[in-house]
């Protein structure tokens, strides 16, 4: 059940996303960061810019007027929501197996 809730728990809660101009800013104590790159002067987001030049996406290369970082996350006000809303999965999980259960031995015992 753990391993099932850790793939899916960023995607419990909508994302926030900051906008950084000018030099690359931090998010902040707590802070549960998905992803995070480089907005190109076209408006395409880049993840990461490798650094051999000749690897480097187009607009990666130094002098074409990246001003902008951006960053994907969970600040620490989702914590209490998405685990709700981890709670009342599990809460439905263990219903259903409860419900189930009953069912198999009204079944063979009723």
């Amino acid at each position: 059940m753990w391993l099932l809730f850790d793939g899916l728990r960023d995607r419990l809660w909508p994302t926030a996303e900051i906008v950084w101009r000018q030099s690359r800013g931090e998010l902040g104590r707590g802070a549960w960061q998905m992803e995070q790159g480089l907005v190109l002067p076209s408006g395409e987001r880049v993840q990461q810019c490798v650094t051999p030049q000749s690897a480097s996406p187009p607009g990666c290369r130094p002098g074409t007027g990246i001003r902008e970082w951006y960053a994907v996350h969970h600040p620490p006000a989702h914590f209490w929501p998405i685990q709700l809303v981890e709670t009342g999965i599990v809460l439905l999980l263990a219903a259903v197996a409860t419900y189930a259960a009953f069912a198999v031995l009204r079944r063979r015992h009723g």
